[in-house]
């Protein structure tokens, strides 16, 4: 070790605290992704082709999700109002989601049996999202 660089020992509080941060930032993490995995079984429930098309990493899918969680009302919405929705978002290639999203929801015409069940949950893109995870599209 150098001898001009003195050698910091930090205190036992500052430590308890670290931990106790550690350990609730976990917490989050872990929660995050149990709700992740719990909303993509529930839209590879009702839209198999939908769930393919998405990351439901990212704030776009998210955001259109929220609003719209059937492919029928993703495709009532249509592009046009899915991307001005992405805008007022700021998402990044918010044309290319909304048409990728249109797609997947026209693909689908058949009505699967927990899709209604489904299109009453209450979707926050917003509980789901770590500042420093989130990403543009």
């Amino acid at each position: 070790m150098r001898p001009d660089i003195p050698v910091l020992e930090p205190c036992d509080r500052l430590l308890a605290e670290l931990t106790v941060l550690k350990s609730y930032r976990a917490d989050l993490v872990g929660q995050r992704v149990a709700t992740l995995f719990r909303l993509q079984e529930l839209l590879t429930g009702i839209s198999p082709t939908l769930e393919r098309a998405v990351d439901l990493n990212r704030k776009g899918p998210m955001m259109v999700l929220a609003c719209w969680q059937t492919p029928a009302a993703i495709r009532h919405a249509g592009v046009d109002r899915i991307t001005a929705l992405l805008r007022r978002g700021h998402v990044k290639n918010a044309i290319q989601v909304a048409e990728a999203m249109a797609a997947a929801a026209r693909q689908q015409t058949v009505t699967l049996s927990g899709q209604r069940a489904a299109s009453t949950a209450n979707i926050n893109p917003a509980r789901l999202r770590h500042p420093e995870q989130t990403r543009g599209s």
